[in-house]
């Protein structure tokens, strides 16, 4: 597996905290609940972020109110970007993520990355940012953390894009960060840090952990 040379820049999480009210967090969590959406399915220039055009190829496949929600959001995630990050951004790769109760121990440990061109090339292009917004439930929910491997660590844990048992990652204390689903919290991290999410262990029925997920890239992906 090959890794470009942005990959050496400094590993970091950030969260914020009420990125999102409670009331609008509990709204797009209905709305996103049976709403969804596949990685590299929408990639969003910023130049083209508030364009009708762009308007209207999404309200194809979303209601008013999230196309609303996803052109306010991107925008307010530039915002929220370290200077360098906004400064070098071309565009964004949104999509979500629906899990319910995971009976097996185990996670998958990735990295975001160009998956057309890895499929390709073997390249893996990651972007200059990730970010994860929790939406819900606000209840019900046990487990389904989000972790990320820091640069140290992940030389200790080895090749990466496989599952690897929860207790082997929570056993590397500092060297992972940890972000609890709280509705409304954001967490932005750096692109090419490995992460995934902890095991689901409770779910109420029909209220899955869902989170919208929007990476910042230096130019467009699947080229």
């Amino acid at each position: 597996m090959k890794r470009d040379a942005e990959t050496a820049a400094r590993s970091w999480v950030a969260e914020r905290d009420g990125f999102l009210d409670p009331a609008t967090a509990a709204a797009l969590y209905e709305r996103f609940r049976n709403l969804r959406v596949d990685s590299a399915e929408y990639y969003i220039a910023e130049c083209d972020r508030l364009n009708p055009a762009t308007r209207r190829v999404l309200g194809r496949q979303f209601p008013p109110q999230v196309v609303d929600f996803l052109i306010r959001h991107l925008g307010r995630l530039l915002e929220a970007a370290p200077p360098a990050i906004r400064a070098a951004a071309h565009g964004f790769e949104i999509w979500t993520s629906h899990v319910g109760k995971v009976e097996e121990p185990h996670s998958y440990v990735h990295i975001d990355n160009d998956e057309a061109l890895r499929a390709r090339t073997g390249n893996v292009r990651p972007p200059l940012m990730g970010s994860v917004l929790y939406l819900g439930p606000a209840a019900g929910l046990a487990g389904g953390e989000t972790y990320f491997i820091h640069d140290a660590a992940t030389e200790a844990l080895g090749p990466v894009f496989r599952f690897f048992d929860w207790a082997e990652l929570s056993a590397l204390g500092p060297g992972i960060h940890v972000t609890r689903p709280v509705p409304g919290r954001l967490a932005m991290f750096a692109g090419h840090m490995p992460h995934g999410q902890a095991p689901v262990t409770r779910v109420d029925l029909g209220a899955p952990r869902v989170v919208f997920l929007a990476n910042i890239w230096d130019a467009p992906i699947g080229c």
